[in-house]
């Protein structure tokens, strides 16, 4: 499960409450837990706030370092 989803899960929150808040359909925000699509950088900084964490916590891999 990759990092977007797990924090998710964690909150109990839906795919389209967290769409509505950062500005994206529930389907992109979908492809950005599957990894189908990325969020642009201006996306990926709303979606750390919403969740009150560092980007790089959510969409960097620190054990490739």
């Amino acid at each position: 499960m990759n990092k977007l989803k797990q924090l998710r899960k964690k909150e109990k929150l839906t795919q389209g409450k967290i769409a509505k808040y950062i500005g994206v359909t529930q389907q992109a925000y979908s492809y950005f837990e599957t990894e189908q699509s990325k969020p642009s950088l201006e996306t990926a900084k709303k979606i750390a706030d919403f969740f009150k964490v560092p980007m790089e916590e959510i969409f960097f891999d620190n054990n490739n370092n």
